[in-house]
């Protein structure tokens, strides 16, 4: 009954305030009253002469554990100190005083008390080693903890010092987000349930309470200690983490000020206490004379609603002084993405220097403006936009025969990289950039594929001599200016010879559409051997009009009066078929090889996926939006790329091929980041703060903003120095080089341009992670940090150079340009974290595949303006969202 002094099961006299309840929830009354007390986890030290003990000193059990003396007692049983004699330590052993067929559900608690005990494994938390049976009574063997109860502390000193509070506060916190981190809900956090070694360790102990998320229901949810239990606990409702915090609450509460702060002898008054907590929390604080920062932590700590309050890792991360993330590194844990999200700085930036970041962006997009004008579309004539080439090929083709209406087509841009190379080993150093002037030949040329058929992506022009043709197919390159470069076709049905008193094809008009000189221009013998059967052939030498020394070699034939095919072969083109078959065979085993190192790195990240899941290290949350961005914005960035984009035809057969891959890379980006991120957590969490706040979702928290912010400002400072070398070898008559990569999708269009800026996120957010991950694994194999830093950085810094020098042959600059933006971007992504090296990676690739020249009078201007513009909303993003707006008109009425 309520009020009563001694338990009805035991007899054991009561003190209502830290006997654990079971409240039952009672129809006619809504106030909950006590229908009996248990003691699940309330091991109460002992009066002298208090019963007897169930062991007398000295006594032997098991032939192994030796009874030192009885150190308390409680409804469920008692508490003895023994020496374990096979491991020589001493240990607690806590005993269940009834009979195992008197009380089945008391036994099922206490199995489950070692089951969930021995799942938390950390240095604030009472460790528990085994279960074990003598004469029919059931014991816990467990760490035993030299020391007292922090209850009795507090009623032996009274309140502690500020200090001593924090450092008890902060590892109470520990240890229960150690709890939390393996589902586990403790349900009964009191001080009496809180020991101090001999060294002042905070130790969490008895969870004869516990249990996993998820697993209370019904009246079992109102067990607990009701001084201690949260409103949702009194009630019966749902129970979670935030019910132990606001337990974590009430015991900061009772440690920062040495006396507890509900204080009720009935159940219905502890109800109405709560009310009047939930109505006006700061009534019950305003005269405990609390450090203001702490009375705001429990303030939030004990929010009526749970979703209001924080977790345990914000807590202490909010309590001054502490450092929660080094208290689990220093502990051999892996940190949670919560702890790590709430550590480090606001991120909020000085409005000076915002806006220097913001006047630096600036005058990086002028450099690239300035170092544009070099480039090779600059000094290319494209006079002509891709839809007019188009119609040019449309022209074309019905001069080749073939008016009829084709089912497919499709169009794009590629360049000659045989031409470049031969203009910077054959054309003299003054006479390079002024050659490419010309446009006849050109270093950039359209193509054009028709197709009697449905075109699929792995159909569409992606390098010289590809896609292999298919009955049906027709494919045209021509120069940057329109004239006519290649022609080949795959007529549909059998092929006939034209009758004798037909005409023949009209060559001379041909000759005329690829710009060749016709007075220069004359029959020659065939040296060439088409790849399928004419009925008439035709071979020239000549060269381009205007243009002096070009030893051109024309090769063409038609079938039945319709164009089969027309090539002109420069001195610097290589034979197309050996080639052909070899890149089939590198392709062959360089797929072998890709697919076997995919499937060891399957393998591999699905075995430390299992343990990572097993051990509650993985981020899931975090995985699964991560996988689900990467596979949403490639999904939707192939249906952008889909040639004929208005037809439904076409985005249903793009989506059924795009889906496997997607899902694929998708499934792989779970996998690995399932299994590499909690090391990446652990060895680097300063790295990923912003990251794991982004992740979650908070993604105007002013620190993302500024890591954007700077890694924008690295970015276009990477890119201008990946523009020098054009603007250098332009300025000092050098070799062209080629662009290190340049995406003529985006020539297409904004919607094109718009679909390579979604690839390129995912690259960049790949590649940044990529990057931590290597630099992870390379610190475990080596030890060192600076170390692992060599060993990634330098293989990586020389495939760079040699890639530069297979394209370009120009590494005058390189060996400068090169080294200092890779130091700038290994500076940005240690100094910066993820978040910054993603943005720097993004923003300086972006300005690699998009052309940077402003000739706003050209057609290709607008993917310059619209890479432009992308830097500038990055920037405008990061600046808004970091800048201290309370001191920005400040700012800039000093500037003005």
């Amino acid at each position: 009954m309520e009020g009563s002094r001694f338990c009805s099961q035991c007899g054991s006299r009561i003190d209502w305030s830290e006997a654990t309840t079971r409240l039952k929830e009672s129809a006619p009354n809504p106030s909950p009253s006590p229908e009996r007390m248990t003691s699940g986890g309330s091991w109460l030290p002992l009066a002298s002469g208090e019963g007897n003990p169930l062991f007398e000193a000295g006594a032997m059990l098991l032939d192994r554990y030796r009874i030192v003396g009885r150190l308390g007692r409680g409804g469920m049983g008692e508490v003895y100190r023994a020496d374990d004699l096979t491991l020589r330590q001493p240990v607690a052993l806590k005993f269940l005083s009834v009979r195992p067929g008197s009380d089945l559900a008391q036994l099922a608690r206490f199995r489950k008390e070692v089951r969930l005990a021995r799942q938390v494994s950390h240095p604030n938390v009472c460790r528990v080693y085994d279960i074990g049976e003598t004469d029919g009574c059931h014991f816990i063997s467990m760490e035993f903890i030299d020391g007292e109860n922090l209850s009795s502390l507090l009623r032996r000193i009274g309140r502690l010092s500020l200090d001593k509070a924090l450092e008890i506060s902060h590892q109470m916190c520990a240890g229960l987000a150690a709890a939390h981190r393996q589902g586990v809900l403790h349900r009964d956090l009191k001080p009496t349930n809180i020991m101090l070694d001999g060294r002042g360790m905070v130790r969490i102990t008895d969870f004869g309470l516990a249990a996993l998320r998820g697993e209370v229901r019904g009246v079992e949810a109102r067990s607990g200690t009701p001084p201690y239990m949260s409103p949702e606990q009194l009630r019966g409702g749902v129970i979670d983490e935030k019910s132990d915090v606001f337990s974590l609450g009430l015991v900061l509460y009772e440690v920062f000020t040495g006396r507890r702060l509900l204080e009720a002898r009935s159940l219905p008054e502890l109800t109405q206490l709560h009310r009047l907590l939930g109505e006006d929390s700061s009534r019950l604080l305003d005269r405990a004379g609390l450090d203001r920062d702490v009375e705001s932590t429990i303030l939030r700590c004990l929010q009526a609603e749970p979703a209001k309050r924080p977790s345990v890792l914000a807590v202490a991360a909010a309590l001054p002084g502490g450092d929660p993330l080094s208290a689990v590194l220093n502990a051999g844990d892996t940190p949670s993405p919560e702890l790590v999200a709430s550590i480090g700085e606001s991120g909020l930036l000085p409005a000076r220097r915002a806006m220097a970041l913001i006047a630096a962006i600036g005058l990086g997009i002028v450099l690239l403006a300035w170092f544009g004008r070099s480039n090779l579309i600059s000094h290319t004539p494209m006079r002509r936009s891709p839809e007019l080439l188009a119609d040019r090929a449309a022209g074309i083709l019905k001069l080749a025969g073939y008016s009829e209406s084709a089912e497919d087509s499709a169009y794009g841009f590629s360049w000659d990289r045989d031409y470049i190379g031969h203009l910077n080993q054959n054309a003299p150093a003054d006479g390079r950039w002024e050659q490419l002037s010309h446009g006849l030949p050109t270093a950039f040329y359209f193509w054009y594929l028709q197709s009697e058929a449905r075109l699929n992506p792995a159909q569409l022009e992606s390098g010289p001599g590809r896609p292999a043709l298919a009955p049906g197919m027709i494919r045209i390159r021509l120069g940057s200016s329109g004239e006519l470069r290649d022609f080949e076709a795959i007529p549909l049905g059998e092929s006939t010879a034209a009758p004798d008193d037909l005409p023949r094809f009209d060559w001379e008009d041909l000759l005329g559409r690829a710009g060749l000189d016709r007075t220069n221009t004359v029959p020659s013998k065939s040296t060439w051997t088409p790849a399928r059967y004419v009925d008439e052939r035709r071979s020239w030498s000549g060269g381009y009009q205007g243009r002096e020394n070009s030893d051109l070699r024309i090769e063409a034939g038609a079938l039945g009066g319709r164009l089969v095919y027309f090539h002109i072969f420069q001195p610097w083109d290589r034979p197309a078929r050996p080639d052909q078959d070899q890149r089939t065979l590198s392709g062959t085993l360089s797929s072998l090889l890709r697919f076997l190192l995919l499937s060891a790195l399957a393998v591999g990240s699905l075995v430390q996926t299992r343990r990572n899941l097993r051990l509650g290290r993985g981020d899931r949350q975090g995985a699964i939006r991560l996988a689900a961005w990467i596979f949403a914005s490639n999904l939707i960035a192939r249906q952008l790329l889909v040639h004929d984009f208005w037809s439904l035809d076409s985005h249903l057969s793009s989506l059924m091929t795009s889906l496997s891959e997607v899902l694929l890379i998708s499934s792989l980006v779970w996998l690995l980041y399932i299994s590499l991120e909690p090391y990446l957590r652990r060895r680097w969490p300063q790295g990923i703060i912003s990251w794991t706040r982004l992740l979650a979702g908070r993604w105007r928290d002013p620190l993302v903003g500024r890591d954007v912010l700077i890694g924008v400002a690295f970015g276009v400072l990477i890119a201008a120095l990946t523009k020098v070398e054009f603007w250098a070898s332009r300025l000092t008559d050098g070799p062209v080089p080629l662009p290190p990569a340049l995406d003529f999708q985006t020539l297409l269009g904004a919607r094109q341009s718009l679909a390579v800026l979604l690839g390129f996120q995912s690259f960049a957010i790949l590649s940044g992670l990529g990057f931590f991950f290597l630099l992870m694994l390379t610190r475990l194999a080596v030890k060192r940090d600076w170390l692992a830093l060599l060993v990634v950085a330098i293989p990586l810094f020389l495939q760079n150079l040699l890639f530069l020098q297979d394209e370009s042959q120009a590494l005058t600059f390189a060996f400068i340009t090169v080294p200092l933006a890779w130091l700038l971007g290994v500076f940005l992504v240690l100094r910066y974290g993820l978040v910054a090296g993603i943005s720097g990676i993004l923003v300086s690739r972006m300005f690699q595949y998009f052309p940077t020249g402003l000739d706003l009078d050209a057609w290709h201007s607008t993917p310059s303006l619209f890479g432009f513009a992308v830097c500038i909303a990055l920037a405008s993003f990061g600046f808004w969202v970091s800048v201290e707006r309370r001191r920005f008109p400040r700012a800039i009425g000093q500037i003005g």
